[in-house]
């Protein structure tokens, strides 16, 4: 994509230039840093992606830490009484995440609730299925002649859930979440001096 705008624009340059992409779901690839909630564990530490980019807390968080720089994983070197120090250099997961943000309170780890506790799940099983098909998308590589079918069942399914379901589905409604924007869009404003 760079270098086909950079050709374009060299080629023609009293021109307005329009790209046009059709709705393959390879347009929708983040970057390996990107902020996504389908990349990362409940709990801290485990097999999550561990180098997600840092994030500035949304403005609108009702909870008086907005503004703040948050990282995604612990660091490197944390104080010997620190409730996580097992889990330094490793990614937070969504439930310390949503804890620093006051979304959620804070429990120490290892803490489980009780059967009758009202403790929100890590996932529900609407999120759970939303993640294993949006992972199997992003596996796939496209074949430029295959037809590619829209799913309009994981749209439905979005709009039916509540926004407080799962740690997973608040944290995706955050808008730093929301706001990340594809390869393709980031690439094509960077190069076109557009962002």
């Amino acid at each position: 994509m760079k270098v086909v705008i950079k050709m374009a624009e060299r080629m023609h340059p009293e021109k307005k230039l329009v790209f046009i992409f059709d709705n393959s779901s390879a347009h929708n690839s983040l970057a390996k840093n990107a902020l996504s909630v389908n990349k990362m564990n409940v709990g801290p530490g485990g097999k999550a992606a561990s180098d997600m980019r840092e994030t500035e807390i949304p403005v609108d968080n009702p909870h008086g830490s907005r503004g703040k720089i948050q990282k995604m994983q612990f660091d490197k070197v944390l104080p010997e009484d620190h409730l996580y120090k097992k889990y330094e250099g490793q990614a937070k997961g969504i439930k310390v995440i949503l804890e620093e943000r006051g979304l959620i309170p804070a429990t120490p780890p290892g803490t489980r609730a009780s059967k009758h506790s009202n403790q929100l799940p890590g996932e529900c099983q609407i999120c759970k299925s939303l993640k294993r098909r949006k992972s199997k998308m992003e596996d796939v590589v496209p074949n430029p002649q295959s037809e590619l079918i829209e799913d309009d069942d994981e749209d439905s399914e979005d709009e039916d859930r509540p926004s407080n379901c799962c740690m997973r589905c608040i944290l995706s409604l955050q808008t730093d979440f929301q706001n990340e924007k594809s390869m393709l869009y980031k690439v094509s404003y960077f190069v076109l001096g557009l962002d």
